[in-house]
């Protein structure tokens, strides 16, 4: 900066440099897991299984499959884990009877589902009220709103790769997920990362279109660091899933086979272009 003259309150400035702020971009995410949060996160999948905790097991083996690519041998359970399961549905299916938010009671029996459909794909195929439970989800479906709604799409979606998602989000149910999704951003960054992924999975061109600001991208990663202080992971748990729905929602390209869920990563590069330059002269 250069004075030209000082007189009295009066500063003329002949030239001034000003650094503008570098718009963050999904790239500034610090996703990279260490091998000492990885080996943490299996043994906080494991202890899920062995608290038969169905529908968190399952989400948590998922989200470990997304992160890593893999599932670390943590798909290998005893024969018993199917009664587990199903007792786990059951009851679920019980509560949902006489629930209130029924959309929310099914995509937590559709996300059990996902766990038997990967750890005993044949013993599915043959259970007789899979294929009746998933019908009444379909239904339920219809009589849900909001990030119910929106969960159970996804969950059906994983489960059945053929249901088709083309048509679910007309105006009336997305204004109102929007809504939703700004309360849960401001309450609880956890169910937010969650939104992200599960609109990514139901319709990728509604994700595209959200553009995270510097402050959601700050915040969200505070979140992430809580959960990784000093290296450790207070919250396997919570952490392997924030990670999974982040890289979720960033893929360039998600595809959900019977095998279950594939992305594209977009390329890295060098020199990210900015909307704004880094140095703006005035």
């Amino acid at each position: 900066m250069v004075l030209e003259s000082l007189s009295g309150n009066r500063v003329n400035i002949k030239n001034l440099t000003v650094e503008a702020a570098k718009p963050l971009t999904l790239r500034d995410f610090q996703l990279d897991v260490s091998e000492e949060e990885r080996s943490n996160m299996k043994s906080g999948i494991q202890m899920l299984r062995m608290g038969a905790f169905s529908q968190r097991f399952s989400r948590a083996l998922l989200s470990y499959q997304i992160v890593f690519g893999q599932d670390d041998g943590l798909s290998q359970v005893p024969d018993d884990d199917w009664d587990m399961h199903q007792e786990a549905i059951r009851s679920d299916l019980a509560r949902a009877e006489r629930s209130s938010v029924s959309g929310w009671r099914y995509s937590v029996i559709c996300e059990s589902y996902l766990g038997l459909k990967k750890l005993f794909p044949e013993k599915l195929r043959e259970d007789r009220d899979f294929p009746n439970n998933i019908a009444k989800a379909k239904g339920i479906l219809d009589e849900s709103e909001g990030l119910h709604y929106l969960a159970l799409a996804a969950n059906l979606k994983l489960l059945e790769p053929d249901f088709d998602t083309g048509q679910l989000l007309p105006n009336d149910r997305w204004n109102r997920i929007q809504q939703e999704s700004e309360q849960v951003k401001r309450d609880g960054r956890m169910a937010y990362c969650k939104f992200l992924r599960d609109l990514k999975i139901v319709d990728p061109g509604k994700a595209q279109a959200i553009v995270l600001s510097n402050d959601d991208i700050r915040s969200i990663q505070a979140y992430i660091d809580q959960n990784r202080e000093d290296g450790s992971t207070p919250d396997p748990e919570e952490l392997v899933n924030l990670i999974a729905d982040l890289k979720v929602f960033m893929a360039k390209e998600v595809k959900i086979t019977e095998e279950g869920i594939q992305l594209k990563m977009p390329e890295r590069t060098f020199d990210e272009e900015r909307k704004l330059p880094a140095v703006r002269n005035f």
